[in-house]
């Protein structure tokens, strides 16, 4: 037993060499033969300033080899001068593990490749964070950005209030991520005719049952907010939102209604308030309309509508539509400052006093449709203190009459039922908006739109291809 044991002991250091060996030898062979793929992004930087990214997953996944397997810890994105850039993935989706909807996020300030590879033995890469959160006592959280300079609230409804820019306390922008829904919930349409009685709610309003909801960790990039809701006034509304706050002062909302069951919308979009409510002289600007109803109604453009009304601003050649955000146009009907009209690539509330604003842009406006009544049934502008962009059913009987006043023949029936006004959305049925939110400085309102005018180019969506 002795010997056996002896020998067991001199044994042993050659038996751990080995194994010792064997890994170093298996770790040499895997880091060799480890196969990267690479990917061009088409970051467009125009403006000087770097420009927030973000991409599914999905969209990396679908350029790559079936049978590649790819081990994501690796995933590097570097910039064209070889430097690496801190990204982040973010679980937009809420399912805990790594999907193709969930996101790379960064900020970069031209193009960028991304790099894979399926080496089993990569780290994780850690970047410090740009924002911290703070959670309060009644469902509420606090986010704020590492330097101080920008601040946001997220209510327990999940909506977002930004609260501070540039180290500057005010009203920027509330109620990010809200949804407006009006319809007929107990519509017996298709069996019956019968449309029912009519209601209208917004997500503060119902309130929107929270599925689920949460402030991600925030990444080098980007702080994001992501909730999950369900009505019970309309059973067939799902909503999901994805608010994601970047370190440069710009907000993504991306807002998608999906459709579960039956249901006969009237209104159907989302809504921003408070736009710059502290400024008091603060300016709503615009690109011009390419439809706007009160214009067509005079056989105008939106252009020629608004500069008889002294509220068109001409930059570098270019009219936009400006006017005072609370006395703009008497409108020739209802109380909108604008209703009936296209939706376009940015619209923005400036303060000339404090040389800042914040806009809205569009990634993809949606193309024109020809006839008035598919007009009418797009996806539409609207501003009455509220900043809407909706599916907008219900029809003025002013549309008809004011063209018949004006020599226009028009065909168009404005009862809801007899004209078939309301929008039928079908299970399976999926609306998406996908709207920038960007604060930013400009000296005065030419240097304003300019400036609009490239960031609404860099914000729209970027490309992957694989690097050969």
């Amino acid at each position: 037993m002795e010997k056996r044991k002896n020998l067991t002991y001199r044994l042993m250091p050659t038996v751990w060499l080995l194994l010792f060996l064997a890994l170093v030898l298996g770790a040499s062979a895997v880091t060799v033969s480890a196969e990267e793929r690479s990917f061009a992004v088409d970051v467009k930087s125009v403006s000087g300033q770097p420009v927030p990214v973000a991409i599914p997953l999905g969209d990396v996944r679908d350029q790559l080899d079936k049978d590649f397997f790819v081990n994501w810890d690796t995933l590097r994105v570097i910039d064209a001068a070889g430097k690496e850039i801190p990204f982040q993935i973010d679980d937009v989706d809420l399912n805990g593990e790594l999907s193709r909807a969930d996101e790379i996020a960064f900020i970069a300030s031209g193009p960028v490749t991304i790099k894979v590879t399926d080496d089993e033995w990569a780290d994780v890469p850690q970047y410090p964070a740009a924002f911290t959160v703070e959670s309060g006592q009644d469902g509420e959280f606090r986010i704020l950005s590492q330097d101080g300079g920008m601040a946001a609230e997220v209510t327990r409804f999940g909506t977002v209030n930004v609260t501070r820019f540039a180290g500057v306390e005010q009203t920027y922008i509330k109620d990010l991520g809200l949804v407006r829904f009006a319809g007929f919930p107990q519509s017996r349409y298709w069996s019956g005719g019968s449309l029912g009685p009519h209601e209208e709610r917004t997500t503060l309003e119902e309130p929107l049952r929270i599925v689920q909801g949460r402030v991600l960790k925030p990444g080098p990039a980007r702080v994001a907010v992501v909730q999950q809701y369900a009505s019970d006034l309309f059973p067939g509304l799902r909503v999901g939102v994805v608010i994601a706050i970047y370190a440069t002062g710009d907000i993504r909302v991306r807002t998608t209604a999906s459709i579960k069951a039956y249901t006969d919308f009237t209104k159907l979009g989302t809504i921003v308030n408070a736009v710059m409510a502290d400024a008091k002289d603060a300016r709503h600007v615009l690109v011009p309309f390419r439809w706007l109803d009160f214009a067509e109604e005079e056989g105008k453009t939106s252009v020629e509508y608004y500069r008889e009304k002294g509220a068109v601003v001409e930059v570098d050649g270019k009219p936009y539509i400006a006017f005072a955000d609370t006395r703009g146009p008497q409108p020739p009907f209802w109380g909108a400052s604008y209703i009936f009209a296209s939706v376009e690539k940015w619209r923005t509330n400036y303060s000339a006093s404090q040389g800042m604003g914040v806009a809205e842009i569009i990634v993809n406006p949606p193309a024109l449709p020809e006839g008035l009544a598919d007009k009418i049934k797009g996806l539409g502008w609207q501003l009455e203190s509220e900043w809407r962009t909706i599916y907008f059913r219900w029809v003025a009987q002013e549309i008809v009459q004011r063209r018949l006043d004006n020599g226009i023949k028009v065909e168009l029936e404005p009862d809801m039922e007899k004209g078939n006004w309301a929008l039928h959305a079908e299970p399976g049925d999926t609306f998406v908006w996908d709207q920038w939110y960007t604060i930013y400085k400009a000296q005065d309102l030419e240097n304003a739109i300019r400036w609009l005018e490239k960031r609404s180019v860099e914000l729209g969506p970027v490309a992957v291809t694989p690097v050969s």
